[in-house]
């Protein structure tokens, strides 16, 4: 299934989340501190957005590990250029085909919806990160069925506290991706597939300026409860 979406995975991720996913994660890969040193992990690494952002910080070496060989392929096209160390793995996250410490860091975003065996998969991340290593993790909070019939869990903030202590890992950071008017937004924008022909371009005009206004009251929602996902950061113990 993930070989068949591949070739339109990057523009449907742009569209469904309204370009937040490539904010989500310019901005945490600042966070996580990648250098020249570092040698990271990208655990259901897809068409390698995220490495392609940790490139950017000249890390030493980059581990994409994906169950798509198409997925594999186009995170490959995407990085022909880097000057990092490129690795890319056929592999499923709860069996990393990697040594024991040997990254620096280790992240996955949006694939944890996908593992099945998510302990498992989080005691690998663990295994393979050096004392003090940092990971991230981006998770869906609020969000459709995705890539079905492989999309199995939704997160919520104590649900990665969680895993995260299961795995024994301390969780430093966790920030939601917006709140409830930035949710309600994607959610009329997502609605325009209920429409159908013709309808679809008057719905376009009601539904449009309704979603572009809507993140402008997010200051009104405090508490956060009603998110797309967490970005979160966390680290092995040294």
């Amino acid at each position: 299934m993930f070989n068949r979406i591949a070739p339109t995975y990057d523009i449907l991720n742009r569209i469904l989340s309204l370009g937040i996913d490539r904010r989500w994660r310019s901005k945490t890969i600042e966070r996580m501190g990648i250098s020249e040193r570092s040698v990271v992990l990208d655990l259901a690494c897809g068409t390698g957005d995220l490495m392609a952002e940790a490139a950017r910080k000249n890390a030493m070496a980059l581990f994409g590990i994906d169950p798509s060989k198409e997925m594999l392929l186009r995170a490959r096209s995407k990085l022909r250029y880097a000057l990092t160390r490129t690795y890319y793995l056929e592999s499923f996250g709860e069996e990393l085909p990697l040594k024991s410490e040997i990254c620096t860091h280790a992240m996955i975003a949006f694939g944890i919806r996908n593992v099945q065996e998510r302990s498992r998969a989080f005691a690998e991340l663990n295994r393979v990160l050096k004392p003090g290593g940092v990971l991230l993790l981006i998770a869906p909070h609020e969000w459709e069925v995705h890539q079905s019939p492989h999309d199995y869990f939704r997160y919520t903030r104590h649900g990665i506290q969680y895993l995260l202590d299961e795995a024994g890992l301390r969780l430093e950071d966790i920030a939601p991706a917006g709140g409830y008017f930035r949710l309600m937004s994607r959610r009329l924008l997502t609605g325009l597939q209920f429409f159908p022909g013709v309808l679809k371009l008057p719905a376009a005009l009601v539904l449009a300026p309704l979603a572009l206004v809507m993140p402008l009251l997010e200051p009104l929602d405090h508490d956060k409860n009603f998110t797309l996902g967490y970005r979160c950061l966390a680290r092995k113990a040294r």
